[in-house]
């Protein structure tokens, strides 16, 4: 009467039985048979507007025992958190390869091609906010954000130090959480809490950014590269003297000791580089003394 037998296997054995319940919450949905209960996962698996479903696991159901019934629940609750994890270390991957290529786009950004190469990176900024950070909002909605920080935190960590490196090379200028976050909510719609930890770890990482972009321009000499390094290596170290004052913890520790180490690699390139500058215009007058 309205049941439709289903099918499916244990340990090579054929299941058959009628749907006695469907319960669906976070894309998982638990089919329960006469006898046995299977457990699927669909993710984001579409094809031609149909579902793709993976076996998770399949079980027998339980008695009407309460402790039973109890041990049961709890079981589907922890699968459903460990389910909903697995979803964010997943846009916390994509998150990070897709911050990286913004990355690589604009060390490619010169005096000639930079208005270009912001509006691209713009635009890949734009998409990972549409892409990744919107259905990361939908899976916190109604959720604990510190259980699960962990699982996307370093997706959240490139992606600032991705959009930092953009204000960077647009303003000179270091952009805020409030920027960042007015950002996300002007392309989403949707209001996207960073946490300090999360903000700080991330602007940590851009000075690795600055101290590349600094090294590659010193293959250039001259005194506009010269100035560009200067202004680099002025903003490194306002960073450092305001890291150097916070606590020294765990992985904050670890990024002020690779931001020193920018830092010093910034100094050196800028020694250097006004050393070669100031011998290549000497010998030049020597050459040349009309131009003097």
């Amino acid at each position: 009467s309205g049941k439709r037998s289903r099918s499916t296997s244990k340990g090579g054995k054929q299941l058959q039985g009628n749907d006695s319940t469907i319960v669906t919450e976070a894309g998982v949905i638990v089919q329960q048979f006469r006898e046995y209960s299977v457990l699927y996962d669909d993710y984001d698996v579409r094809e031609q507007g149909r579902f793709r479903f993976r076996t998770l696991s399949i079980r027998k159901l339980p008695s009407l025992e309460p402790k039973k019934l109890i041990l049961s629940s709890s079981s589907s609750f922890f699968l459903l958190n460990q389910f909903r994890r697995e979803r964010l270390i997943r846009l916390s991957r994509d998150m990070t390869i897709n911050s990286k290529r913004v990355i690589f786009l604009l060390h490619r950004a010169s005096s000639e091609n930079k208005t270009d190469i912001l509006q691209e990176a713009a635009a890949k900024i734009k998409e990972i906010h549409l892409k990744y950070i919107s259905p990361l909002c939908d899976e916190l909605v109604g959720q604990d954000y510190y259980r699960y920080q962990r699982a996307f935190s370093p997706g959240v960590q490139e992606y600032l130090e991705c959009v930092s490196f953009y204000y960077y090379v647009a303003e000179s200028a270091l952009v805020s959480r409030e920027r960042v976050q007015r950002d996300i909510e002007r392309d989403c719609g949707k209001h996207f809490f960073i946490c300090d930890s999360d903000y700080l770890l991330g602007i940590a990482d851009l000075t690795g950014e600055l101290m590349r972009s600094c090294v590659s321009a010193a293959a250039t000499v001259s005194r506009p590269t010269l100035a560009f390094c200067t202004c680099i290596c002025r903003f490194v170290s306002v960073l450092y003297q305001g890291y150097f004052h916070l606590s020294e913890r765990g992985e904050l520790e670890k990024k002020i000791d690779v931001m020193k180490s920018s830092l010093e690699k910034c100094e050196n390139v800028l020694l250097e580089l006004t050393l070669t500058l100031s011998e290549t215009e000497r010998l030049q007058v020597l050459l040349h003394p009309e131009c003097a």
